[in-house]
């Protein structure tokens, strides 16, 4: 579940940011899987609390899920503020549910290297359920 963001911000230059808030968006992705949350506008505190499946195959080769932050913008094309990224191997944990806070890290390409791994462009807030395939099977078709 994408459930919120906290303080993210438009710019690794707080002064320049100021108090503008954003009409912000996260696209999810791993593989060839994509979701694109919806928009939230005029804030730097969204709440998506929105639900996302994903199915890793057996024998998967995916090792990370990637969640991309965007700034919708109406007369210019969107802009890519910051990515996180969860490690599949540490929260996936079979039947288990784990909460847990992502740091959004500036967009390299947008504000260049030496930001890479510089200041926090806020936080995402997650969970994660892992359930395997039998497992998820077996309430399909139990519900259907």
């Amino acid at each position: 579940t994408l459930e919120k963001g906290t303080n993210v911000r438009e710019s690794v230059d707080k002064e320049k940011t100021g108090l503008k808030s954003i009409d912000p968006y996260v696209i999810v992705s791993m593989g060839e899987f994509t979701f694109r949350s919806t928009t939230k506008y005029n804030t730097s505190n969204p709440n998506w609390n929105e639900t996302i499946r994903l199915y890793l195959p057996r024998g998967h080769d995916f090792n990370t899920i990637r969640f991309s932050l965007y700034d919708k913008d109406f007369i210019t094309s969107d802009d890519s503020i910051s990515t996180a990224e969860l490690k599949i191997s540490e929260a996936c944990h079979p039947n288990a549910t784990t909460k847990m806070s992502l740091d959004l890290l500036p967009n390299a390409h947008r504000y260049g290297a030496q930001f890479e791994n510089g200041p926090t462009m806020g936080e995402l807030g997650v969970t994660v359920t892992f359930e395997p395939m039998a497992s998820a099977e077996q309430r399909f078709w139990l519900e259907w």
